[in-house]
Parts: structure tokens; sequence; C-alpha cells
């Protein structure tokens, strides 16, 4: 969510689960276009550029447009290097959604001990989180999309 300068939860990562902090920025690296490669992400030199880059890479600092988004389902373990990044991202989402329908909210479903990828990859892929958390994916599907 965070290509720049990653959350605290994410900077704070080394352990290998999953992803480490190490490996996500080497992903946000490989994410921009191969004139940006040669800078570090957090250059000043041309601020438009990167500023508009960053909204276009890093949906955490993206200007949400407001009143079309639909309700999402945000999951996350708290053992998970983008912890930070889907709480954060959770909120601002349900705050540009301020005109939605009462009954028509977002959920955020934080899984205690698990990794990315709860449910579908990994150490949590088939434990009883897992399967807690693909049920509660398939009644959010069920009622926003039947």
């Amino acid at each position: 969510y965070d290509l720049k300068e990653g959350t605290p939860s994410r900077q704070a990562f080394h352990r290998r689960l999953v992803f480490t902090n190490e490996e996500l920025s080497w992903f946000a690296q490989h994410l921009r276009p191969d004139h940006q490669n040669d800078k570090p992400i957090d250059n000043d030199d041309d601020e438009d550029e990167d500023a508009l880059l960053e909204d276009l890479l890093s949906p955490l600092h993206a200007k949400f447009p407001s009143n079309i988004l639909p309700p999402a389902l945000f999951s996350v373990g708290t053992a998970d290097a983008l912890l930070d990044d889907t709480l954060l991202m959770a909120q601002r989402w349900e705050e540009a959604r301020v005109n939605s329908p009462k009954d028509d909210k977002s959920e955020l479903v934080v899984m205690p001990g698990a990794a990315h990828g709860v449910g579908h990859f990994g150490p949590h892929e088939f434990t009883e989180q897992g399967s807690e958390l693909n049920q509660r994916i398939g009644e959010f599907f069920e009622r926003y999309l039947s």
C-alpha cells in the first residue's frame, strides 16, 4: 500500500513468514517505471512526478473519488508486514464512502497471529483461521454480488 517509506509495521518486519521488509522494498522498486529506478524512492528532485507516481503505485496515498467506491473487505493478520497499511487503507476507504448507505459498510477482519495471505497461501492457508476468513469472504461476496 505504501511503496515510498513503508509503515511502521513494515519497517519493523524482518522475520521470514511470507515477505520481509527488504523483499517488499524490492517489489516496490520494480513496480516503478524504468526511468525512475535510478532514483531512490524518496528523492525530492521532481516532487510533482514523484507525487503522481506515489498516487498511482501506492493506493494508501491515492486521491479516492468520492461516493463511488463499493464496500470492500480488508483482511490482515497481526503477524503481517502490511498490518498498518491494511488498517490505514480500510480507514481511508470507508472515509471516502462517507455518503454511502449506512447498511452498506466495508469490513475489516484482523486475524490474531496470522501472517500475510491467511486463508490463501503461506503458513495459515489451511488453518482454522484460514477457513474462518474464507467463510467471511464467501459471505461478503454473497451479500454484495448476489
